[in-house]
């Protein structure tokens, strides 16, 4: 090998951590023969010995050991003494090149005489192309183009645009241009002989900037080439230091103002740029200081908290929460990347019910029962740390952006991945010929990714199945359906451009998570590609309408003259946030994305539903089926002997009613046995005045089959209760179940039922996320905590005696004779008090009360519940305006809402004692109650329309607003 074929490689290490060697890694499996030169700045991490530990005999590796930190202009310099060949690449040790990088990039320079400096189109780790990679000279007229954001408003005026290049459409062959990235630039040395190394006087930032500008004033040119792909890790080391790196950052744009423009601009706009500068400066130390001081703050409060809360100090042992409990061995594993998304929510507990163990990653961690079949791992799929599986995993579903995981295709194949089902898009085809270039990009970034995927199964051996889904739906986190519902939400109303006559196949995401099942280990799959549609197709305006009545909202649709709304398209695409509304995004309203998915149904039988076929919607019909598919099931709870406790409460009342029509003998606790008269001799009331005081349960335990406990602490507000309060929720909630339990084991109880509280779970839940019974464990306050306790007690006591537990957590319930916050709001709603709830933008799920005694009693039979912890709530979640909006329709008022911000309402409920009331009403709370549908194979028999038009008639023909009596319950409740 000659001096002249070899490229030397310099890189500048100042606590690069394991991306140093994770670079020279890359670097050396060039297929061009490289030196590497390592010009390390004094670190004080492991990045030097790491890197020596790998490469420390390999001869193409030289390390220098700078005294301090020099800078990156001086440690490039010092390393040029050592470098050999004609051409140099100028690295960043968090940039990584592919085996083809430097041969393409000296093609390019055999092909340009005039060349003297080259760069390429560097990514962020997600794939998109990051700033600075090619770029306009920041003249001082361009920062005050910036500045005031002209360069938004037009790119094709060449005296308005701005420096950065990386959204302008990418060039077909290499082009000249201002500046590259400092992140990787090949030079030749010719030309640097010519021009001289890098500028010492910057210290870090800018003297890349400086280095193109010297390139292009000696008529050399500086090639942006876009076919060329690197990945930078942008800042990696920088972010140790913020306001160091900042400081420097500014302080050499004044240096490179200075050395170029100073005497070519008025000196009026030269002092403007640099006050603007140093504010800028300034700005964002402030910034930081304040984020940081926040953090610290937040912390510090955190331990402050845990150290005087007593319930914090809880050691409870999160592994007796058991969800299922299989008689049969687990089957292989299952690897689920991106689990947090819309499909993951569904797709784990199918996994889990179809007897497979699952390993599960999210890029941020997940704080969750302690689960047998479930091991939450935390991955960031875009960072570059590796990942570790375990040996028998061989099955791998990948929920995460495709182009996220072709990197990891080797990674995984050398631990054992034999499988892979990953999900791609039919965006691919639908955005193909878009006239809008984001789309075309998504469609042909699509396409790369499934080829390389493809091929990278293919050469480790992988038997591959793709999924391409359309509009997907399920848990409000997409941005097709969720974002029509949201506008809708705030404006009452739909725009639509032209007739919106496109027809569309909305798919949810449970069908998809079904599809992954179906999947998994059936050949006729393997190296297959599926367009997976719904089951249902209909035009834009049909959908729309139909997501009109899900929100119990009359359809308010108003077509607009397609070019007016082109136009005003246009105008609001600058704005931020909402580059994504485009003509093109409105034009896609008059287009059919139809797709068949015969070859699915007949490979794997997919069937979809219908789009909301699940929701309250269809029609707001009682569904028969729902209460008739476990009606033999049900029928096992004949002459049954029940005990529940809390009998004459709001829920109690309801499901003794119940058991006693399916022909169950009831032993009622409660405080006053004239509270279940109306229900006859198959009730025995079992007058109990205080709970705490019952020591021994044996008596009222002999011959029991099954006990039912409901008593509790009723609270009403969140948050930790006073003192005295808490003792005595921590009594009741804790202390009696445990006496109570432990007496059920000890006179051979066959079953414990325990209603317990999603409050276990927290106070809320993200506004575009879904509650599981695997996961977010959360519990605020007293109340919430002694629950907790309450269930882990319950799990010890089922470990060691064999006493079959239920755990149910339902969300706030409401029905005929509901008391608390929704007796309140439908008080204020009739007499048409004006709400300033309008502004609120929330989802929170309920369930009406039918609902939850026929899940409980289905519970206490069903075998397939015993172990489970179960999340219950109706099929809908609804926005608290929504849900004023369906109480106005039935109370026959019209809804008086108007918008106050949120913080505002906070503010002022907190003057008042009200915070924990106005928090129900404007956060958000939503419940993934699918493992409890699938695994008893349940629905509820009532729709929440039909709930709410229930407890309203309640409320209007036999709520007595001075006293609420028994007898008018009963009346009520003899009717169904």
């Amino acid at each position: 090998m000659s001096k002249k074929d070899l490229v030397t490689i310099i890189i500048v290490n100042f606590n690069g951590g394991e991306l140093l060697a994770r670079s020279v890694r890359q670097a050396f499996t060039s297929n061009t023969p490289v030196k590497l030169i390592v010009s390390d700045n004094a670190s004080t991490d492991n990045s030097i010995p790491l890197l020596e530990q790998e490469f420390g005999s390999d001869s193409r590796l030289t390390v220098i050991h700078n005294s301090s930190n020099l800078g990156f202009a001086k440690a490039n310099n010092v390393a040029l003494d050592q470098a050999e060949g004609d051409f140099i690449l100028f690295l960043n040790p968090d940039c990584l090149v592919q085996v083809d990088t430097i041969s393409q990039l000296l093609e390019v320079f055999r092909h340009n005489d005039q060349a003297g400096m080259i760069g390429c189109r560097v990514l962020n780790p997600d794939g998109t192309e990051q700033k600075g990679c090619r770029r306009r000279v920041p003249t001082p007229w361009r920062t005050f183009v910036r500045v005031l954001g002209l360069s938004y408003f037009t790119r094709s005026t060449e005296w308005l645009q701005g420096f950065d290049m990386s959204k302008e459409p990418l060039p077909e062959k290499p082009v000249p241009v201002d500046a590259i990235s400092g992140s990787l630039m090949m030079v030749s040395r010719r030309a640097m002989n010519d021009v001289g190394p890098l500028d010492e006087g910057y210290f870090l930032h800018c003297e890349d900037l400086d280095w193109c500008m010297r390139f292009n004033l000696k008529g050399y040119s500086v090639l942006f080439v876009p076919d060329v792909d690197v990945i930078h890790f942008q800042g990696f080391s920088s972010k140790q230091r913020p306001v160091r790196v900042m400081w420097h950052m500014h302080k050499g744009m004044m240096r490179f103002y200075n050395k170029f423009f100073l005497h070519r601009y008025p000196w009026p706009l030269v002092i403007v740029v640099a006050l603007g500068v140093w504010s800028r400066f300034l700005a964002l130390v402030v910034q930081h200081i304040f984020r940081s001081t926040t953090e610290l703050l937040h912390r510090m409060l955190v331990r402050v908290k845990q150290f005087f809360s007593s319930e914090s100090e809880d050691k409870l042992d999160p592994s007796f929460l058991q969800f299922k409990t299989n008689s049969q061995p687990a089957q292989s594993r299952v690897l689920i990347m991106g689990a947090r998304s819309q499909v993951g929510h569904f797709l784990i507990p199918r996994l889990i019910n179809a007897g497979y163990l699952v390993t599960a990653t999210s890029r941020k961690k997940v704080r969750s029962a302690a689960i047998h079949e479930l091991e939450w791992r935390e991955l960031d799929l875009s960072s570059e740390d590796e990942f570790n599986l375990h040996e028998d995993i061989a099955n791998v579903i990948s929920l995460a952006p495709i182009w996220l995981i072709t990197s990891r295709i080797s990674e995984l194949a050398s631990q054992g991945m034999r499988r892979l089902i990953f999900f791609s898009s039919t965006s691919r085809f639908t955005k193909l010929e878009s006239g809008y270039e984001g789309d075309r990009k998504l469609a042909k970034r699509l396409a790369e990714s499934e080829e390389r995927l493809i091929e990278e199964c293919r050469k480790h051996n992988i038997a591959w199945t793709l999924f391409r889904p359309t509009m997907v739906y399920g848990c409000g986190m997409d941005r097709n359906i969720f974002s029509i519902a949201g506008f809708i939400r705030h404006f009452g109303c739909f725009i639509m451009a032209g007739e919106g006559k496109g027809r569309r196949q909305p798919v949810h995401a449970d069908d998809l998570a079904d599809a992954c099942l179906k999947a998994l280990d059936n050949e006729h799959t393997y190296q297959q590609e599926y367009n997976l549609s719904g089951g249902e197709t209909l035009t834009y305006t049909q959908m729309v309408r139909l997501i009109f009545g899900l929100l119990g909202r009359k359809p308010r649709v108003c077509f607009v003259n397609r070019s007016l709304m082109n136009a005003m398209a246009s105008m609001i695409s600058v704005l931020p946030g909402l580059h994504h509304v485009t003509p093109a995004m409105l034009g896609r309203m008059e287009e059919d994305f139809c797709f068949d998915h015969a070859r699915a149904a007949e490979d794997f039988s997919y069937d979809p539903r219908g789009f909301l076929e699940t929701s309250y919607y269809s029609h707001f019909s009682y569904r028969p089926n729902a209460a008739e598919k476990n009606k033999h099931v049900l029928s096992e709870l004949k002459k049954k002997k029940i005990l529940v406790t809390g009998a004459g409460g709001f829920i109690g009342f309801s499901l003794c009613r119940y058991l006693v029509a399916r022909g169950c003998s009831v032993y009622a606790v409660l405080r006053d046995a004239r509270q279940l008269h109306e229900l006859g001799s198959q009730v025995t009331p079992v007058v109990i005045d205080d709970l705490c005081e019952v020591h021994d349960w044996q008596e009222m335990l002999a011959d029991i089959d099954v006990v039912v406990h409901l008593a509790g602490y009723v609270h009403e507000r969140a948050g930790n209760l006073s003192e005295k309060a808490g003792l005595q929720c921590t009594r009741l909630n804790v202390g009696v179940t445990r006496r109570l339990a432990t007496a059920a084991a000890s006179a051979g109880v066959k079953r414990f039922l325990y209603v317990s509280s999603v409050k276990v779970h927290g106070e809320t839940s993200n506004h575009d996320e879904s509650v599981t019974e695997y996961i977010d464990l959360y519990p605020e306050g007293s109340y919430a905590k002694s629950k907790l306790t309450a269930e882990n007690l319950l799990r010890e006591i089922e470990s060691t005696t064999g006493m079959e537990t239920v755990i149910v957590r339902p969300p706030l319930v409401y029905g005929p004779g509901v008391k608390a916050n929704f007796l309140r709001l439908m008080k204020l709603v009739e007499k048409g008090i004006p709400l300033p709830l309008a502004a609120v933008d929330n989802r929170r799920s309920f369930i009406y009360l039918e609902n939850l005694v026929d899940v409980l009693a289905l519970s206490l039979v069903h075998p397939a519940a015993a172990g489970e912890t179960f999340l219950v709530s109706d099929d809908e979640c609804v926005s608290t305006p929504v849900l004023i909006n369906m109480l106005a329709d039935r109370l026959g008022v019209t809804p008086r809402l108007f918008p106050i911000s949120v913080q505002v309402m906070r503010l002022l409920a907190a003057v008042g004692g009200e915070r924990s009331t106005v928090d129900r009403l404007v956060q958000s709370l939503v419940i993934n109650a699918t493992h409890v549908r699938d695994t008893l194979d349940w629905e509820p028999p009532c729709s929440m329309e039909q709930g709410i038009s229930k407890t309203v008639y309640w409320y209007q023909q036999l709520y007595d607003p001075v006293q609420a009596r028994p007898s008018q319950l009963a009346a009520y409740a003899s009717s169904w």
